[in-house]
């Protein structure tokens, strides 16, 4: 929402009266899921992923939720829904709400577009907040510089 804040600041004035955002995600460079920081260099899962051509990846609708019924009540099922949300979302247990877990089951893998993904690495390795970074030729036709451009929250 921030990034598109920033690319359209006119058009939110004309048609949102408000918008309220709690802890807003600017920065990923404190991250501390298991899951991305064993993969967002991994060149090989990147491949692996490439295979969908573009295409929505985690596609499958209430795969979850088969999952949390099958285990919603039991030890085992908690124990599952806690080690996905430690690897995937915060490395912290204290972090997270056991049972919120199987409401994140029920959405979990959730659809996702590879070029997102990939973004998301970017801004991982980067650091910085800024548009997709298509390569070097592309960005200069897209836009009209070598390296994208960074979202200007000043504008927000």
């Amino acid at each position: 929402m921030f990034a598109s804040l920033s690319l359209f600041p006119e058009f939110y004035k004309k048609h949102m009266q408000r918008f309220v955002a709690i802890a807003p995600v600017l920065s990923v460079v404190n991250c501390t899921s298991i899951f991305i920081q064993k993969h967002h260099k991994d060149e090989g899962l990147v491949k692996s992923l490439r295979v969908t051509q573009g295409c929505e990846v985690f596609k499958i609708p209430g795969a979850g939720n088969f999952v949390t019924k099958l285990f919603e009540k039991s030890y085992a099922g908690k124990a599952v829904a806690q080690t996905v949300m430690s690897e995937t979302s915060d490395s912290n247990p204290e972090l997270n709400h056991v049972e919120g877990g199987h409401n994140y089951m029920n959405f979990f893998p959730a659809g996702s577009s590879l070029k997102c993904l990939l973004h998301y690495k970017q801004l991982l390795i980067t650091g910085q907040f800024a548009r997709y970074d298509h390569g070097k030729e592309e960005n200069l036709k897209r836009y009209g510089q070598e390296e994208p451009p960074k979202f200007d929250l000043g504008r927000v």
